[in-house]
């Protein structure tokens, strides 16, 4: 798969998922602190590069795009 979303604003967390959409929420409130214009016409995404059964030990990135 190959995606160019352009600039983003990026967040790496090692840990449980549950708490992923607060990370969203952060990451959009920090764009805002900062003025930074979030790019709507690209979708944001997330990887994750470790999935395991025990979801302490899980690791992923999500990805803002910006302007």
């Amino acid at each position: 798969m190959k995606l160019n979303p352009g600039k983003v604003i990026t967040y790496v967390h090692n840990g449980s998922g549950s708490l992923l959409s607060l990370f969203w929420k952060e990451l959009e409130k920090y764009c805002q602190l900062n003025n930074l214009k979030i790019n709507k016409s690209v979708p944001d995404f997330e990887i994750y590069r470790k999935v395991n059964s025990d979801p302490t030990k899980q690791f992923f990135e999500i990805y803002l795009p910006i302007y």
